[in-house]
Protein backbone atom coordinates (compact mmCIF):
# COMPACT_ATOMS: atom_id res chain seq x y z
CA UNK A 1 0.00 0.00 0.00
CA UNK A 2 0.93 3.84 -0.76
CA UNK A 3 3.45 2.34 -3.41
CA UNK A 4 3.49 4.70 -6.97
CA UNK A 5 2.44 2.38 -10.02
CA UNK A 6 1.82 2.96 -14.06
CA UNK A 7 0.76 1.04 -16.41
CA UNK A 8 1.10 1.15 -20.24
CA UNK A 9 -0.03 -0.93 -23.20
CA UNK A 10 1.64 -2.46 -26.72
CA UNK A 11 -0.01 -3.27 -29.13
CA UNK A 12 1.47 -6.99 -30.21
CA UNK A 13 -0.47 -7.67 -33.14
CA UNK A 14 -3.49 -6.61 -35.37
CA UNK A 15 -5.27 -8.92 -37.87
CA UNK A 16 -7.93 -9.41 -40.29
CA UNK A 17 -10.84 -12.17 -39.24
CA UNK A 18 -14.36 -12.36 -40.99
CA UNK A 19 -16.30 -9.77 -39.73
CA UNK A 20 -13.90 -7.29 -38.27
CA UNK A 21 -10.33 -7.36 -36.52
CA UNK A 22 -8.39 -9.08 -33.39
CA UNK A 23 -5.57 -6.85 -31.78
CA UNK A 24 -3.19 -8.80 -29.13
CA UNK A 25 -2.34 -6.04 -26.54
CA UNK A 26 -0.06 -6.74 -24.05
CA UNK A 27 -0.34 -4.21 -20.74
CA UNK A 28 2.57 -3.96 -18.27
CA UNK A 29 1.94 -2.79 -14.55
CA UNK A 30 5.08 -1.67 -13.00
CA UNK A 31 5.70 -0.54 -9.33
CA UNK A 32 8.04 2.40 -8.56
CA UNK A 33 11.54 1.32 -7.55
CA UNK A 34 11.22 -2.85 -8.44
CA UNK A 35 13.40 -4.24 -10.58
CA UNK A 36 10.94 -6.71 -12.49
CA UNK A 37 6.67 -5.94 -13.04
CA UNK A 38 4.43 -6.47 -10.79
CA UNK A 39 2.01 -7.89 -13.76
CA UNK A 40 2.43 -8.62 -17.21
CA UNK A 41 -0.97 -9.53 -19.23
CA UNK A 42 -1.81 -10.62 -22.62
CA UNK A 43 -5.19 -9.47 -23.85
CA UNK A 44 -6.92 -10.75 -27.04
CA UNK A 45 -9.81 -9.11 -28.13
CA UNK A 46 -11.90 -8.82 -30.91
CA UNK A 47 -13.92 -5.95 -32.76
CA UNK A 48 -16.53 -6.75 -35.18
CA UNK A 49 -17.57 -3.60 -37.50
Amino acid sequence: SGSRVRGHGEFLEITEVPGGYQSKLRVTIEIYGQEKPACVVDTISRYYV
